[in-house]
């Protein structure tokens, strides 16, 4: 409800202000756009990852310490993935580095599926260890691409509105494994949400070619 009614009076409220505090020339800048909505599906699968693995855990007759144990491996990406995520962006750019993060995110999604249909923990693990990788290179390079899309100035209010889609990809992902998980089952949940990074890649793979970095 609030983003069919928000949307068009925020569509109202640009065109009339178009350089308010949201500037028509970020929100019409299919590179930004493009870039957030493609990345907003990794944390999307990535805190539904979070949330539904433990789950099923639980369902398994886990106690908390096993299911952190469980969760443990994917913490060792955080601290190799900045040099990992850098390496990508200058062999590949922000662009296609965002399109690597979300077929990772599927597999990862898929992983989770039948890791939970059939309670296999390795698969669990493996799953959330492959969409922390993706998270991990996803973000900054949204960050880089957007930022390289608009001028120095708009910087700062391009990477609010992306950063604002990136995490509300986040709640959907959350939302959706605590509102359908009761209903299809949490590997149905993570199947379903294995559309949303491919959304994200098909958008970045139809779109026209990157703007370069603009000036001051």
């Amino acid at each position: 409800m609030l983003l069919g009614v928000g949307g068009p009076l925020l569509a109202l409220r640009v065109r009339a202000r178009p350089d308010g505090f949201l500037p028509r020339e970020i929100v019409t800048n299919p590179t930004v756009l493009r870039s957030a909505f493609a990345a907003a599906a990794v944390p999307a699968s990535w805190f539904a990852l979070l949330l539904g693995v433990p789950l099923t855990a639980a369902s398994w007759g886990w106690s908390p310490l096993a299911i952190g144990t469980l969760l443990l491996p994917s913490a060792v990406v955080g601290l190799v993935s900045p040099p990992i995520a850098r390496t990508l962006m200058q062999r590949l750019g922000p662009r296609r580095t965002i399109a690597a993060a979300c077929p990772t995110a599927v597999v990862a999604l898929l992983l989770g599926a039948v890791g939970g249909a059939v309670a296999s923990p390795v698969l669990l693990a493996a799953a959330v260890l492959l969409l922390t990788c993706a998270f991990s290179i996803g973000q900054p390079a949204m960050v880089a691409s957007v930022g390289g899309a608009v001028p120095a100035g708009r910087r700062g209010v391009a990477l609010g509105v992306a950063t604002l889609v990136f995490l509300t990809g986040a709640s959907v992902g959350a939302a959706l494994v605590g509102g359908l998980a009761d209903t299809i089952g949490v590997p149905g949940v993570f199947c379903v949400l294995a559309v949303l990074p491919l959304a994200g890649l098909a958008a970045l793979l139809l779109g026209g070619p990157e703007r370069a970095e603009q000036p001051a």
